[in-house]
């Protein structure tokens, strides 16, 4: 029964599993079937649809349902699929538990660098790795910013969310904890040898975005890579997209498919980049 239970995702289709929520009946079938059959369950599954098919990822319910069916956050996994070339390296600033690590992994990148300086997401990371031997996941326990040197992460009120404690976002909801965490710039990774020149750049760092773009002038002069990058603000964004325009890339926002437009009503979204 529990196999099945497991499984039985699969037996909806690809094109409904992100509509279910909106359909009245099969939204309050599927909240009974999570409240009185698979809360509290935990499991290793195998995702069989969507841009993340293949990968292997530890699903603990009701909290990870999404995970389950492959559709978090699946419009930006779409985006990310789409524009990895084959053998490419890629980079996942803010890793989180590493699903858009796998999504670049399973569709086509040589290997994915995962950097994370939260300790509780790194421990899931391992755990990951460990669960797809066959995918080159590369653990980079670090901060990415605009300088070499030593900051201070703060943990956010959901325990596996953090961010450097110099963010603006959500400045008003107070840490819930701190750790000293090293910070590299990508520039000088790069030049270290401690990274290959990647195709492809995600970035979700609550709030220091613009930093890892400023930490990386070289990298994008000599190797243009794609960028998709999640903003945390309309500053912000304005601001990311001037940088990444002034060195010769276009600008549009993944979920709306035009550029960034400061008169419109914010709301979290991502960039994405396109090479002139």
């Amino acid at each position: 029964m529990s196999t099945f239970l497991e499984k039985s995702v699969n037996l909806i289709p690809w094109w409904l599993r992100d509509r279910v929520r909106s359909i009245p009946l099969l939204s309050t079938a599927q909240q009974w079937v999570f409240q009185r059959l698979l809360s509290g369950h935990t499991f290793d599954y195998t995702i069989n649809a969507g841009p993340a098919r293949g990968l292997n990822f530890p699903i603990s319910l009701p909290d990870d349902k999404l995970y389950w069916t492959g559709t978090w956050e699946k419009r930006i996994g779409e985006a990310i699929a789409a524009v990895i070339p084959s053998g490419g390296v890629c980079l996942d600033i803010g890793s989180h538990r590493g699903f858009m690590a796998g999504i670049m992994a399973r569709n086509g990148a040589s290997c994915v660098y995962c950097f994370e300086p939260n300790p509780i997401n790194l421990t899931r990371l391992k755990q990951l790795k460990r669960l797809n031997p066959a995918l080159d996941l590369r653990l980079m326990p670090l901060a990415v910013g605009s300088a070499n040197g030593r900051a201070t992460f703060s943990f956010m009120p959901e325990s596996t969310m953090g961010k450097l404690s110099d963010s603006p976002f959500q400045a008003e909801e107070e840490a819930c904890g701190t750790l000293d965490v090293s910070v590299r710039t990508l520039d000088d990774l790069l030049q270290r040898g401690d990274i290959e020149p990647p195709s492809l750049i995600k970035v979700d760092v609550e709030g220091s975005e613009v930093e890892v773009l400023r930490g990386a002038a070289s990298l994008i002069l000599e190797h243009h890579p794609v960028w998709i990058i999640e903003v945390h603000g309309l500053s912000l964004g304005l601001e990311c997209s001037h940088i990444l325009e002034r060195a010769g890339y276009s600008v549009r926002v993944i979920e709306t498919g035009y550029p960034l437009d400061p008169l419109a009503p914010w709301n979290l979204c991502h960039l994405q980049t396109g090479w002139r």
